[in-house]
């Protein structure tokens, strides 16, 4: 007992530890600053109308003037409300850090049924990496980060006891109001359960089967909408050389034992333990193969895979073992090492732009009213909307939703178009306020313009942002103090602009 204990004991704090590298990003100051994108912020946003007891389910302050509906289910926000309520924000940022620790000792669990004896390194590993920390570090409050701990928690019960089905299928049930990506727990609960129970060939039929159903899941926005295709994390996992290295970061060197490791459990299938890493790997590896954002999912088998090599080369000396042991956490510890140098996201001068819009512009109605239509909308970048709703409590055109395409457009149109026509269709649409930053490439999409295609001078943001006309009907209410370079002119890197 008491060498489970500190086994254990070890495993958390290392777990612990790693998720708070981020904590310097994430506290720069007095403020709190989220971690993980648009998504983190408009969490944010959905734990502020919790605590206020607003509905979650529309909200007309995005994608304006028509309003969204979310596809997020609501159950983690509420959470995240009730801390927001009783306590501040910065609790709030460490939600996410439970959940990751919670996932790491629900993955010992399962690793110590399936590997007994070599169950200590697989869950060192989890514990550290890139793939499970990123989404469930100190600040990054999306949704993902609850992810690993359902579907570890999942594999966990279904290893437990000979009710496990049942306990299982009560998780899996209860994803259905906490994560979008539900469809995953559900294949691989009835995956998990078939596969023992059946012959080599229906064996390998049901294996194929449950790969079969994820793809899907991972498809149905990759090909309902185009748009989507644009953004970084729909990419497959594997392009080029230099991703299949970092997936060794990501995901150890475990991910490349993979093959041989389900050697191993298709012979042991008979056994739940083994059958679930086995439904795991078939499941998510045909995700992870069409968009890598599904790798925190396929954490779970290449961790497994780790354990096994260790358990295999367990006769070898214990000098041999040591160097083992670095040899397979080091890359994945490596990797951690670039949460220390996480610049905020946004940067500061875009968080200081967007709390001066709430205090240059008139309020737009009720922000904890998302029902409620606003009296006018702000046009910026759709990677900012989620971020400018957030922090500066103005209604946006353009979200990171990728079901917002008509406010993208909308943006997309008046950004781009001639100034006459452009202002034509802002007052049509009473958009009067610009948030105006570079359009070209950033670090989630492939945005308006390339950065290799010509400036958009003739347009209404090429004549405000870089020309800085002021006669076109719209007057210049903030610029940073940082600049940037276009060509012959140098201009403020963020700008406010009104109609007049």
């Amino acid at each position: 007992m008491g060498g489970a204990f500190g086994r254990y004991s070890l495993i958390f704090f290392l777990a612990l530890s790693v998720r708070l590298l981020s904590w310097n990003s994430v506290f720069p100051g007095d403020e709190t600053v989220w971690v993980g994108g648009p998504d983190a912020y408009y969490h944010a946003r959905r734990a502020e109308l919790a605590a206020a007891g607003a509905p979650l389910s529309n909200d007309l302050w995005l994608n304006y003037p028509q309003g969204e509906t979310l596809h997020w289910p609501a159950v983690y926000d509420r959470m995240l409300g009730i801390v927001r309520k009783i306590s501040s924000s910065r609790v709030v940022a460490f939600s996410p850090v439970l959940f990751g620790v919670l996932a790491t000792l629900a993955f010992s669990l399962f690793a110590q049924r399936l590997l007994p004896d070599a169950w200590l390194p697989s869950s060192l590993a989890f514990a550290i990496l890139p793939a499970v920390v990123y989404p469930s570090c100190l600040g990054a409050i999306d949704h993902h980060c609850v992810e690993a701990l359902l579907v570890c928690t999942l594999a966990a019960a279904l290893s437990t006891s000979s009710r496990s089905p049942v306990l299982a299928g009560i998780i899996a049930i209860s994803s259905f109001g906490i994560i979008p990506m539900y469809p995953i727990l559900l294949v691989l609960l009835v995956g998990s359960c078939i596969l023992p129970r059946c012959r080599r060939a229906s064996a390998a039929t049901s294996v194929l089967l449950s790969a079969a159903l994820a793809i899907p899941v991972a498809g149905r926005s990759y090909f309902a909408d185009p748009w989507i295709s644009r953004i970084n994390e729909a990419e497959p996992l594997i392009r080029s050389e230099i991703d299949f290295f970092k997936a060794i970061v990501w995901l150890s060197p475990g991910f490349l034992f993979l093959p041989s490791a389900c050697a191993r459990w298709w012979r042991a299938r008979s056994d739940m333990p083994a059958a679930t890493a086995l439904v795991a790997t078939a499941v998510t590896l045909p995700l992870v193969l069409i968009q890598s954002r599904f790798t925190l999912y396929f954490a779970l088998p290449c961790a497994l895979a780790l354990g096994e090599t260790w358990r295999h080369a367990s006769h070898l000396p214990r000098r041999l073992l040591r160097i083992l042991a670095l040899a397979l956490l080091l890359p994945s510890a490596g990797g951690l090492h670039e949460m220390l140098s996480w610049r905020e996201d946004p940067p500061r001068e875009l968080r200081r732009a967007m709390s001066e819009l709430s205090r240059i512009t008139e309020p737009a109605g009720n922000p904890m009213d998302p029902e409620a239509r606003p009296d006018y909308g702000v046009v910026a970048a759709w990677d900012l909307g989620n971020q400018i709703l957030s922090i500066g409590e103005r209604p946006v055109l353009a979200d990171a939703f990728h079901t917002g395409s008509s406010g993208r457009d909308l943006a997309h149109r008046i950004l781009l178009s001639a100034p006459i026509e452009a202002t034509r269709v802002a007052d049509e649409q009473n958009a009067r306020v610009l948030f105006l930053t570079d359009i070209a490439s950033n670090g989630y999409a492939r945005e308006y313009r390339n950065t290799d295609q010509p400036i958009p001078y003739h347009s209404l943001f090429g004549q405000l942002f870089i020309l800085q006309r002021t006669d076109l009907g719209w007057e210049r209410i903030h610029s940073s103090d940082e600049r940037i370079a276009f060509e012959l002119w140098n201009v403020p890197a963020v700008q406010i602009w009104r109609r007049k």
